[in-house]
C-alpha cells in the first residue's frame, strides 16, 4: 500500500486500545452533566495518545450536547501569556451570541479583557478595573474567568480540553488551579494532558499537579504502550491489511507500543514498500530507526523537496504557521505554498487550525522539534532574523503586534552577536513584559524582562539606566508573582548599582518596592530595608517631594520593631506634613496610612481614630476604595482597643462593600480573620474552627507571615479553651522561631508549657522574657496582648517581683482591650490587673479590677473572657474566706460555670468544679479530710473515694496513678514512672538494664536512650571548673587580661557541655528518645485511667483531674484545704 493511502486511512483510523480510558472519561462527563464538575489529568510519554483520547472525548461530548472548548499550550517561546486560556475563551466567543456572552461574562468583562482584548468587541464601553493591587487584580481575573465558565455551563455542559501542560506558562497553570477549585457544583469537565517525564520536582508544573491531584473530583489517567492485540488492530485500521503476528511483535517491540512511533513507522514501511514483508521476527529486517525523530526525518525525505523545505523552514515559527509569514520566508507564491502544505497535511504532518484561515499546526510537537534540529545554527539565526523582520513589516507599530514572537525571533537571531538584533530583542522583550504585567501574567513578565536584560548585557552593558529600569520592572513582577526572595535579590542589585552610579530615583524605587507592597510592613529580621530607605533619602535630598514623602512614611513603618518610638513619630509626622504641603490626595493618603501604622501604640487609640477618619474621608472624595478600606480598618482597630465594640462592628460593615468591589485576597483574608477573632471572643468556637482555616484558604497562593502568625495564634486560643494544647505545640514553637519580633508567641509558649505540666521549662522561658522589666516587649500594637499573657504566666508561676512590674505597667491601660489584630482578644486589661493584684495581696484592688473586668467583658460580648474573669474573682473570694465570701464565690462561679458549659470550655469547667468545692468549705474549716483507697488486688484495683466504690481491671495508667498518690506534692520524672511495674512486668525495668562501670551504677534504657553523662564524669567536670575559676581569679589579680580571657573561654565551653547533660535542679538529662517517648506514653496512660475512673467514680475523677499533672514531670498536688489520704 502506498504512503499516501496509508496517510489517508490514518486520518480515519479506528480508535484503538483506549476504550477503557474513554469509558472512564465518559463517566466523568455524565457526572459533570449532573452538576459535579470533574478534572481528568491524562499523562504519558510523547506520542502515547493523549491528544487522540481527548479528541475522541470531544467528539462524544458534542454528540451528547456539550460544548467543547480547546486550548493548546505553545511549545517553545513566543506565545502570549495565558495562551491556552485565550484559545479557550476565543472558542467560547465564536460559539456564543453577544447576548449570551453579556449574560455569562456579567460584571467580569473588564477583568477578562486584560487577558482577552477582543472581548471589547462584545463590550465596547469597558473601563479598566478599579484596583491596582496585583493580588486583587489577578484574583478578580481568575474569579471572573471561572464565573464565566460556570455560568456558561448552566446553558449546556462544558468540556474544556487543555493540551500539553508541560509547555504552559505559569499564569496559565495558576488559572487552571483556580478554575479547578471552583468545579464542585458546576457542569464542567476539564481534561488536561501532559508529559509526566517533564514534571520535574520543583517545577511550576509539578507544583501545580500536586495541588490539582489533591483537589476533590480529580482523576488520573496514565497511558502506556499498546499491547500486541492492539498493535494488530492499529495496523489493520491504518494500512488496510491483516498483519502477520511476526510483524506485529516486531513493531510492538521496536516502538514499545507508542501509537505515534507506531503510526510513523507504518507510514515509513509503506513508503519504502516493506509493509507486507513476512519473516521470522529474529531475521525480520525492518530497519526501524531507534527513535521516533529519526522516523519523522526519514518520512519527510519522501515528500517533495519544496514541501520538505517549507516544513523545515516553518519550524522556526513555532507550533503554528501563518501562511503569509511562511510565504515570505520560503519565497513561494501563495498558491504554490498552499499546494505544498496540502501535501504535508495529507502526510499527516500538518493540520489546519480550526476556526482560522491561513493557519496550520504541526500534528505533534515531535514533528516540529525533529525538523528544527535538522537546521544548522547559521540557518536558524538567519531564519529567525528574517521571521522577525517579516513580522515587523506586517505589523509595524500596530497595537496588536505579536511582541513576544518578535522578542523571541530577534533574541534567537542575536546568538551570532549581531547588535541590531540584540537591541530589537531588548526593546520587544521589555514591551512584551509590560504587556504581560498589564495582563496580570507576572511570571511571564519576569521571564520577558530577564530576556531583555540578557540582550542589554549583550549589546550595551554600559547603559546602566536601562538596566536599572529593567531590574526594577523585574523585581516588581517577582513581587507581584509572590516570589519575594527573588524580588529581594533583584532589588538589592538595583540598589547596589544606584549607590555606585548616584541614581537617587532608582535607589528610592528599589527601597519602596523591597520587602513587599505593604506600607505597614516591619523590617523584622531583614537587615537591608532600613539602610536602603535611609540612603535613598540622603541621596534624594530635597528633590522629588512626592518620593520623599513615601520614603519617610515607609521608613517609619519599617522601624516599627525599633524601641526608638520618637524617631518613628518624627519620620511619620514629617511625611504627613510634607504631603499636606504637596496637596496631592493620593500622596497624603499614603502618608496618613503610614502614620497610623508607625504610631500604632497602646496609649494613642484616640489619635489614630482621628487619622483613620481623615483617611476614610479622603478615600471617599478621591473614590479610592483601597484608602477607604485602610481607613475603616484603622478605625476598627482603634475602636476595639477602646472597647467600643458596637462602633467597631459598624466599621467592618462599612468596609465590606469596598472589599467586595476590590476583591483583594489580603483584605478578604482580613475580613475572614477578623470574623474568626470575633467568633473566638464571642465563644462561638465551632464557627472559629471553620473560619481559621478558611482565612488561610483565601490567600493560599500568596500566604504571608502575618496571615500565618494570626491563624496560629487564633488556633492557640481555641485549643486552649478546648484543653487540646498538646496538639499544637509544634505550631507554637514554629511561630516563636519564625516571628521573633512578635513576643506574644513566646509568652503563649510559656502558658502552653505550664498547662502541659512542664513548669521548669515555662519558668526558664518566662525569666528570659522578663529581662529589663519586660523591655523585650516593644510598646507597639501587640504590647497590650503580650503583657496580658505575661501577667497570666506570672501568676501561674507565682512570681511576685515580676507581678509588681507588670501591675505598674498595665495599670494606665485599665479599661482597654487586650487584643491583637487579627490574632484575637484575651479580654479586657482589668482581668489581668485583678490577677496581679491578687498575687500581690492587694485584695481590695483585685476585687475592683475583677468587677470592672466582668462588667466590661459582658458589655463587649466577650463571653469566654467574662467567664474567666468570674472564675478568677470566685477563686479570690474563696481564697480570702471572709464572711459572706462563700456564698459570693459560689454565685459568681455558678455564673461562670453556666457560660463554660454553654460554650464548651472543659478546662474552665474543671477549675470551676474545684472552686465550687472549696466554696462549700470556706465556713466549715473543721470539715473532715477525704479518705480513699487505691489498692491492687490481683488483676483488679479496688478504688474508693468518699461514698464511691469501684473495681477496675489492671492497666499501666492505674499503676502510674497509684505511684503519684503515694507521693503527694512530689514531681516524678515520667521516665521513672514508665519503669513502675505494670500488668505485664514484675521487675519494673521497662525494658532497661542495670549497667556497672567501675564504681558507677546507672539504669540504661534498652533502646537509644541513655544518660548523657555519668556521676564520675560530672565530678571531673566540676573539679575542672573550680580549677579554671581559680585561674581566672589569679589572672585578673595579676592583671593578665589575655590569660583571663583564654581561661574564661575554656570555662564557658565546659559549662555549656555540663549544662547540656544536667538539667534544672541538677537532674541528669537523658537522650530525648527515652524521655519524650515516656512523656507521651505515661500521659496517654494516665489520661486513659482517669477516663475509666470517671465512668464509675465521677467525684474521684474530678478530684484527680484537678490535682494530677502530666508531662515530662508528673505529680499529684492536692489543695491543702481539700486534702485526701490514701490507703494502698
Amino acid at each position: 500500500m502506498t504512503e499516501a493511502k496509508v496517510a489517508l486511512r490514518a486520518s480515519t483510523t479506528a480508535f484503538v486500545g483506549r476504550e477503557q480510558e474513554l469509558a472512564e472519561l465518559s463517566r466523568g462527563l455524565e457526572e459533570a452533566e449532573a452538576g459535579n464538575g470533574r478534572l481528568f489529568l491524562i499523562s504519558g510519554e510523547p506520542g502515547i495518545g493523549k491528544s487522540r483520547l481527548a479528541d475522541e472525548l470531544g467528539v462524544a461530548a458534542r454528540h451528547r450536547g456539550a460544548r467543547v472548548l480547546w486550548g493548546r499550550c505553545w511549545e517553545g517561546a513566543g506565545a502570549p501569556a495565558y495562551w491556552p486560556w485565550v484559545q479557550v475563551f476565543r472558542s467560547y466567543l465564536r460559539t456564543t451570541t453577544p447576548a449570551q456572552a453579556q449574560e455569562d461574562v456579567g460584571s467580569g468583562a473588564s477583568d477578562i479583557a486584560q487577558m482577552l482584548p477582543e472581548i471589547h468587541e462584545t463590550f465596547p464601553d469597558l473601563v479598566p478595573p478599579p484596583s491596582s493591587d496585583p493580588d486583587a487584580a489577578r484574583f478578580a481575573l481568575f474569579e471572573s474567568a471561572a464565573a464565566l465558565l460556570g455560568r456558561a455551563s448552566r446553558r449546556s455542559p462544558l468540556v474544556v480540553i487543555v493540551e500539553d501542560l508541560q509547555s504552559a506558562d505559569t499564569p496559565s497553570l495558576l488559572l487552571l488551579r483556580f478554575v479547578v477549585g471552583q468545579l464542585s457544583e458546576s457542569r464542567i469537565l476539564i481534561v488536561a494532558t501532559y508529559r509526566d517525564e517533564e514534571a520535574l520536582p520543583g517545577s511550576p508544573l509539578a507544583t501545580t499537579l500536586t495541588d490539582l491531584i489533591r483537589a476533590p473530583g480529580t482523576r488520573l489517567v496514565a497511558l502506556s504502550g499498546l499491547s500486541d492485540a492492539m498493535v494488530a488492530r492499529f495496523i489493520a485500521s491504518a494500512a488496510g491489511v491483516v498483519p502477520q503476528p511476526s510483524l506485529v511483535t516486531a513493531l510492538r517491540q521496536e516502538t514499545n507500543g507508542n501509537p505515534l512511533f507506531l503510526g510513523e513507522t507504518v507510514r515509513l514501511l509503506a513508503a519504502e514498500g516493506r509493509l507486507d514483508e513476512v519473516a521470522d521476527p529474529a531475521s525480520l529486517r525492518i530497519a526501524v530507526p531507534a527513535h521516533v525523530r529519526d522516523v519523522i526525518v526519514r518520512r519527510v525525505r519522501h515528500l517533495s523537496k519544496p514541501c520538505a523545505r517549507a516544513l523545515t523552514v516553518g519550524t522556526v515559527l513555532g507550533p503554528e504557521l501563518g501562511l503569509e509569514v511562511l510565504r515570505r520566508l520560503v519565497d513561494l507564491e501563495a498558491e504554490v505554498l498552499l499546494d505544498r502544505l496540502g501535501e504535508a497535511v495529507r502526510a499527516g504532518l500538518l493540520a489546519p487550525v480550526q476556526g482560522t484561515l491561513g493557519r496550520y499546526r504541526f500534528t505533534h510537537d515531535l514533528v516540529r522539534q525533529s525538523l528544527y534540529e535538522e537546521l544548522t545554527p547559521v540557518e536558524r539565526v538567519r531564519l529567525h532574523r528574517r521571521a522577525g523582520e517579516t513580522l515587523e513589516d506586517l505589523y509595524g507599530h500596530a497595537a496588536d503586534a505579536p511582541l513576544e514572537q518578535l522578542a523571541y525571533h530577534f533574541h534567537e537571531a542575536s546568538a551570532a552577536g549581531e547588535a541590531t538584533s540584540a537591541r530589537k530583542a531588548a526593546d520587544y522583550a521589555r514591551r512584551a513584559g509590560d504587556q504581560a504585567a498589564a495582563a496580570l501574567a507576572y511570571e511571564e513578565a519576569v521571564r520577558l524582562y530577564r530576556l531583555a536584560l540578557e540582550a542589554v548585557e549583550l549589546h550595551s552593558p554600559a547603559e546602566k539606566g536601562t538596566r536599572g529600569d529593567l531590574l526594577l520592572a523585574m523585581g516588581d513582577g517577582q513581587t507581584r508573582a509572590g516570589d519575594l526572595d527573588g524580588a529581594s535579590v533583584t532589588l538589592l542589585e538595583v540598589a547596589t548599582d544606584a549607590r555606585r552610579t548616584g541614581s537617587p530615583r532608582q535607589l528610592a524605587e528599589a527601597a519602596l518596592r523591597y520587602g513587599g507592597r505593604f506600607i505597614w510592613a516591619r523590617a523584622g529580621a531583614d537587615a537591608h530595608i532600613v539602610p536602603m530607605l535611609q540612603d535613598a533619602l540622603m541621596l534624594l535630598g530635597g528633590a522629588d517631594a512626592e518620593l520623599r514623602v513615601r520614603l519617610l512614611g515607609r521608613l517609619s513603618c519599617a522601624l516599627r520593631s525599633s524601641k526608638d518610638r520618637e524617631l518613628n513619630d518624627t519620620l511619620s509626622q514629617q511625611s504627613v506634613d510634607a504631603a499636606r504641603q504637596l496637596g496631592d490626595p493620593e500622596t497624603l493618603a499614603y502618608a496618613l496610612e503610614a502614620r497610623g501604622a508607625a504610631t500604632w501604640w497602646p496609649e494613642n487609640p484616640e489619635e489614630r481614630l482621628a487619622l483613620a477618619r481623615e483617611l476614610v474621608d479622603l478615600g471617599r472624595k478621591t473614590r479610592d476604595a483601597e484608602r477607604a478600606v485602610a481607613g475603616h480598618m484603622m478605625s476598627h482597630f482603634a475602636l476595639t482597643e477602646l472597647c467600643r465594640m458596637a462602633e467597631a462592628k459598624e466599621e467592618v460593615g462599612a468596609l465590606r462593600p469596598y472589599v467586595e468591589s476590590l476583591r483583594q485576597p489580603a483584605q478578604r483574608w482580613l475580613i475572614v480573620a477578623l470574623s474568626a477573632s470575633a467568633a473566638l471572643m464571642d465563644g462561638s468556637f465551632e464557627s472559629a474552627e471553620r473560619l481559621i482555616p478558611e482565612g488561610q484558604a483565601v490567600t493560599r497562593a500568596t500566604l504571608s507571615g502575618d496571615e500565618v502568625s494570626g491563624a496560629r495564634f487564633q488556633l492557640f486560643l481555641l485549643r486552649r479553651e478546648q484543653g487540646r494544647l498538646s496538639e499544637i505545640e509544634d505550631h507554637v514553637q514554629a511561630s516563636v522561631a519564625e516571628f521573633p519580633w512578635y513576643r506574644f508567641h513566646r509568652m503563649a509558649h510559656v502558658l502552653l508549657l505550664h498547662e502541659l505540666g512542664r513548669t521548669h521549662e515555662a519558668r526558664r522561658m518566662f525569666d528570659e522574657l522578663s529581662r529589663e522589666d519586660f523591655g523585650l516587649f516593644h510598646r507597639d500594637n501587640y504590647w497590650t496582648l503580650g503583657i496580658a499573657l505575661a501577667s497570666e504566666a506570672c501568676v501561674n508561676l507565682d512570681d511576685k517581683p515580676a507581678a509588681e512590674i507588670l501591675y505598674r505597667e498595665l495599670l494606665p491601660f485599665a479599661g482597654h482591650h487586650a487584643i491583637g489584630h487579627p490574632e484575637g482578644s484575651v479580654g479586657v486589661v482589668d482581668r489581668y490587673l485583678g490577677l496581679l493584684a491578687s498575687l500581690l495581696d492587694r485584695i481590695e484592688d483585685a476585687e475592683m479590677h475583677f468587677r470592672d473586668a466582668i462588667r466590661i467583658n459582658d458589655e463587649m460580648g466577650a463571653r469566654p473572657w467574662a467567664a474567666h474573669a468570674r472564675h478568677d474573682y470566685a477563686r479570690m473570694l474563696s481564697d480570702r474566706g471572709s464572711s459572706g465570701d462563700a456564698d459570693a464565690a459560689r454565685e459568681v462561679a455558678m455564673q461562670a460555670m453556666q457560660t463554660a458549659q454553654n460554650l464548651g470550655m472543659p478546662v474552665l469547667e474543671r477549675s470551676l468544679d474545684r472552686i465550687l468545692g472549696d466554696a462549700t468549705q470556706i465556713e466549715t474549716p473543721a470539715s473532715r479530710t477525704a479518705r480513699g483507697t487505691f489498692r491492687r488486688e490481683g488483676e483488679y484495683w479496688s478504688v474508693t473515694f468518699e461514698d464511691e466504690r469501684c473495681r477496675l481491671r489492671d492497666s499501666k495508667g492505674l499503676h502510674y496513678v497509684s505511684r503519684l498518690l503515694a507521693a503527694p506534692g512530689s514531681e516524678i520524672l515520667a521516665l521513672d514512672l514508665a519503669r513502675v511495674p505494670g500488668p505485664a512486668s514484675g521487675d519494673g525495668s521497662a525494658g532497661g538494664r542495670v549497667a556497672r562501670d567501675g564504681s558507677t551504677m546507672r539504669l540504661v534504657a534498652a533502646d537509644t536512650g541513655h544518660e548523657l553523662i555519668d556521676a564520675e564524669a560530672r565530678d571531673a567536670y566540676r573539679e575542672r571548673l573550680r580549677e579554671l575559676q581559680q585561674e581566672v581569679d589569679e589572672a585578673e589579680s595579676w592583671n593578665d587580661p589575655e590569660r583571663a580571657a583564654r581561661t574564661r573561654e575554656e570555662r564557658d565551653a565546659l559549662v555549656a557541655e555540663l549544662a547540656r547533660a544536667v538539667g534544672l535542679g541538677g537532674r541528669i538529662r537523658r537522650s530525648g528518645s527515652d524521655t519524650e517517648r515516656a512523656r507521651v506514653s505515661v500521659t496517654r496512660a494516665i489520661r486513659s485511667a482517669l477516663s475509666r475512673i470517671g465512668e464509675h467514680c465521677p467525684a474521684l475523677a474530678r478530684h484527680l483531674e484537678a490535682t494530677v499533672r502530666t508531662g515530662t514531670f508528673c505529680s499529684y498536688t492536692p489543695d491543702p484545704s481539700a486534702a485526701a489520704t490514701w490507703e494502698s
